[in-house]
């Protein structure tokens, strides 16, 4: 992704894997370019919760 100008290191990517940091847009589209895929493929249709509420 840096040779083709986006700056990334793999600090941030371990940040945004572990969600400590959240993604430019400008990543998210180099993201979607290196792997082949749109923009929309990249985001779940129903999103997976990493809590849950207890009753």
């Amino acid at each position: 992704m840096q040779l083709r100008g986006c700056y990334i290191t793999r600090d941030i990517i371990a940040s945004i894997e572990t969600q400590r940091s959240s993604v430019t847009d400008l990543r998210i589209a180099f993201f979607a370019k290196e792997f082949g895929v749109t923009v929309s493929d990249l985001f779940p249709a129903e999103p997976t919760l990493r809590w849950t509420m207890r009753e």
